[in-house]
């Protein structure tokens, strides 16, 4: 019972050093933008690295795997569903909202209380990989379909194409 009340602690400690750090301006104009890609381009897949390398490959192709996926799948399916046919929304709303539904902040909060919790940070690991590997890339297609339907481009021209 310990362990879950640290691994929520830790969390929530986390985020209330960093909404205070915020409110009273400690780092300056730029510290959002910079720490923000700091965290995401750096030292998440440093951190997803170091448990992947830690990991007992058993734990990342366990029955987690194809539970996650089936069960992301579905909310995704339903969410394009509702928003397809009843709200009548456009495709890159349609795709954003679907990812929103069905994907969760498994690297950020999964990993912590992964560890406090179960003991291992390895458990989220399988639905961080199957969102980076298999949701993103598609769903990053399928924006890409849509804004470049009819000859339309997205407003943000400076972005590079690969």
């Amino acid at each position: 019972m310990l362990e879950s009340l640290t691994g929520f602690v830790v969390v929530g400690v986390a985020i209330v050093v960093g909404w205070v750090i915020g409110r009273i301006d400690l780092l300056g104009d730029h510290a959002r933008p910079v720490l923000a890609r700091l965290t995401f381009f750096v030292l998440s897949p440093f951190l997803l690295f170091v448990v992947l390398s830690q990991a007992d490959v058993r734990t990342l192709f366990s029955a987690l795997l194809p539970v996650s996926a089936i069960a992301a799948i579905v909310i995704l399916l339903i969410y394009t569903l509702v928003a397809r046919l009843a709200w009548k929304r456009s495709v890159g709303e349609t795709v954003i909202g679907a990812l929103s539904a069905g994907q969760v902040n498994s690297n950020n909060i999964g990993i912590p209380l992964s560890l406090y919790l179960l003991g291992s940070a390895a458990y989220p690991a399988p639905v961080i990989l199957l969102q980076l590997l298999v949701f993103t890339p598609i769903t990053m297609a399928i924006l890409d379909a849509a804004t470049s339907a009819g000859g339309r481009r997205s407003a943000d021209r400076s972005v590079v194409r690969c």
